[in-house]
């Protein structure tokens, strides 16, 4: 019982910091929108939803007016009027190319689901912001290596440290996650072989570049399929 409390409560927790982020449009990435620059989701799908004319104005006011508080605030300038609210943020402003939209696809299709999952855990948690959250990742890394011809400057397309504080409380505000990130935590302190490696990290720090390393390292095993082994389909069974 006392576990399970512990679950909720870190689930809790973890949405109300994802909610916050998002919501309150703290920057987690800058990548090229109708507006100029856009820095946060809600920036840019408020920016479709204006240029498609699908959705009502209010809606869209609705969703900014919280985050431009925050950024009116955080300046120290004057509290923003909920009638101006889209006119500070310059929306179709800018001549945006089509070919741009397409390159920005996974950008887009991400921040719908990061606003979504925002939105509908109100109600219930579910796995629509980490999935978001893993869509603007990828769609931010993939922009950056990319050579775009309609930008003079690439250095526009960034991602920002909150972006981690996004991605980990999307996926703490899933029980399931929450219970399996414990267990592993319980079994890896508890358990004698390994408890030597966890007080090594505590104690050292270079946490990022150890797990870099280990990820290279997953990332080099062999898919073993077909005549070469055998697909496990329970990790505690041996096939």
């Amino acid at each position: 019982m006392a576990s399970r409390r512990l679950v909720t409560f870190i689930c809790s927790i973890a949405f109300a910091i994802y909610f916050f982020v998002i919501i309150f449009q703290v920057p987690l990435f800058g990548v090229p929108c109708r507006c100029g620059i856009c820095k946060t989701p809600l920036q840019l799908i408020s920016s479709h939803l204006i240029a498609s004319e699908v959705f009502p104005h209010f809606i869209v006011k609705s969703l900014l007016y919280p985050g431009a508080l925050t950024t009116e605030f955080y300046n120290q300038k004057a509290t923003p009027s909920y009638k101006n609210v889209l006119k500070s943020y310059n929306f179709n402003t800018r001549e945006f190319s089509f070919v741009l939209d397409l390159q920005c696809l996974e950008v887009i299709v991400g921040s719908y689901l990061s606003v979504a999952g925002a939105i509908t855990g109100l109600i219930r948690p579910g796995r629509m912001s980490i999935f978001g959250i893993a869509f603007l990742v990828y769609g931010v890394g993939r922009l950056s290596q990319m050579e775009i011809e309609q930008l003079s400057d690439l250095t526009c397309i960034r991602m920002y440290p909150a972006m981690n504080i996004a991605l980990f409380s999307a996926l703490f505000s899933l029980n399931f996650c929450t219970c399996t990130m414990l267990g592993i935590s319980n079994v890896l302190w508890t358990d004698a072989s390994t408890r030597g490696i966890v007080q090594k990290f505590l104690a050292t720090g270079p946490f990022n570049v150890e797990f870099g390393k280990s990820v290279v390292k997953m990332g080099n095993i062999e898919l073993k399929t077909a005549i070469d082994g055998e697909i496990c389909r329970k990790c505690s069974v041996l096939n």
